[in-house]
């Protein structure tokens, strides 16, 4: 990490910037008569990724909405070592939610809908994705609560493991945003856009029912679970260096800064 002039630059500029990189990769791969079903998918990535960056924009232009909380998590790693080589970066954050709060320590009421998502990764043993993608398996996934509540029972059972939910899912063909979490008890609602083309979706999995809340909070009888809140890490797929429509994203030289830019926006309902 270094304070060069690359952080000088106004959002809209470094964007501009990683996009003209992104585009003179595309020009490289059409050179060399790369596969057709590369090119396509690099035109694809590329399209969804500006819809997202654009929907951002959009958003800081009318986050001044009294109802709204509008939150930015920018991260941007380069280098001006004029020596230094092509380097892999796949980072991520992993902020957690629940729309109750104290109330409620719960998040199997809340409803999630992901339009934006294509596939769930299929996970092995150890959680560690196959490089399958699960087509029909998004149905499990759109609800906290209901029989949906089964779904994350039979997953814990399938990974013999008490934890809660953990799906690698990807997202590809529609727009943003691409997760929005509701609670209908508080009239909450939280959207989610990034310019990262996975999200890893998992629940509170390293708590258990012996966390008590202090007891100045209210209720200060609540407990805290495996279930107790959620969270939507954004990150490139884990095998991106090894695709070539992907290997872009997460790639850092001298001429390509990684960056990545999540916004989470709340309302009212």
């Amino acid at each position: 990490m270094n304070q060069s002039g690359y952080h000088q630059l106004s959002q809209h500029d470094r964007l501009t910037k990683r996009m003209d990189y992104e585009q003179k990769n595309l020009d490289h791969l059409q050179n060399e008569q790369r596969n057709n079903t590369i090119l396509q998918e690099y035109q694809r990535i590329d399209q969804t990724r500006n819809a997202h960056i654009q929907a951002m924009e959009q958003l800081n232009h009318v986050s001044g909405m009294a109802t709204d909380l509008v939150v930015q998590i920018e991260a941007i790693m380069d280098t001006d070592q004029p020596d230094s080589l092509q380097t892999y970066v796949n980072l991520t954050t992993h902020p957690y939610f629940n729309l109750d709060g104290m109330v409620n320590p719960t998040v199997l009421d809340h409803t999630i809908d992901m339009a934006g998502v294509k596939g769930v990764l299929e996970l092995d043993d150890t959680q560690i994705p196959t490089g399958k993608t699960i087509a029909n398996g998004l149905e499990c996934i759109v609800r906290f609560g209901g029989v949906d509540h089964f779904y994350l029972k039979s997953h814990s059972t399938k990974t013999k493991s008490d934890h809660g939910l953990d799906s690698k899912l990807k997202y590809c063909d529609l727009g943003p945003p691409v997760m929005r979490l509701a609670s209908h008890a508080s009239g909450i609602a939280l959207e989610m856009y990034t310019d990262a083309l996975g999200i890893q979706v998992y629940t509170s999995n390293w708590l258990d029912v012996s966390l008590s809340a202090k007891k100045s909070s209210q209720p200060s009888n609540a407990q805290y679970g495996r279930f107790s809140a959620v969270c939507f890490e954004p990150s490139a797929p884990p095998n991106s260096i090894n695709n070539p429509a992907y290997r872009h994203l997460v790639v850092m030289d001298k001429h390509n800064p990684w960056t990545q830019t999540s916004i989470y926006r709340v309302m009212l309902i």
